[in-house]
């Protein structure tokens, strides 16, 4: 779930099959919105842009074609932030972690095929891009 997080704020559009963006605009916290959000608590764009968003589906019934561009642009902010703060750099430490962490727990089990293809998920998970 974290690699697909970092690839709705990095990813390809054509790619990935949907904006980059998207987890943002449907008001869903993902790992760098989040440390985005620990890392400056008092100047975070991803507050407003989920009340901007959520106040444009409410008085319109979902459409944005009044404050759609003022959404796009805090959207944009936010990608921005997360990309040039380091925020991304921390993210895949996080998910190196876990895949170390995963992959370790699997010593306990003795040597076959299936071992092999479950030490092998976590490098493929975190080399995707769509």
């Amino acid at each position: 779930q974290m690699v697909d997080d970092m690839l709705d704020v990095q990813g390809d559009a054509v790619e990935l099959g949907k904006p980059v963006g998207n987890d943002l605009l449907q008001g869903v916290l993902t790992l760098p919105t989040i440390l985005l959000m620990e890392k400056y608590p008092q100047d975070n764009p991803v507050l407003e842009l989920f009340d901007m968003d959520s106040r444009l589906r409410g008085n319109d019934g979902g459409g944005r074609n009044d404050g759609g561009a003022a959404v796009d642009g805090k959207l944009e902010q936010v990608l921005e932030m997360i990309n040039n703060s380091g925020i991304v750099e921390e993210c895949y430490a996080i998910i190196s972690q876990y895949c170390e962490n995963a992959v370790r727990c699997l010593d306990t089990l003795p040597e076959c095929e299936a071992k092999s293809s479950l030490a092998a998920l976590p490098e493929y998970i975190q080399e995707r891009s769509s």
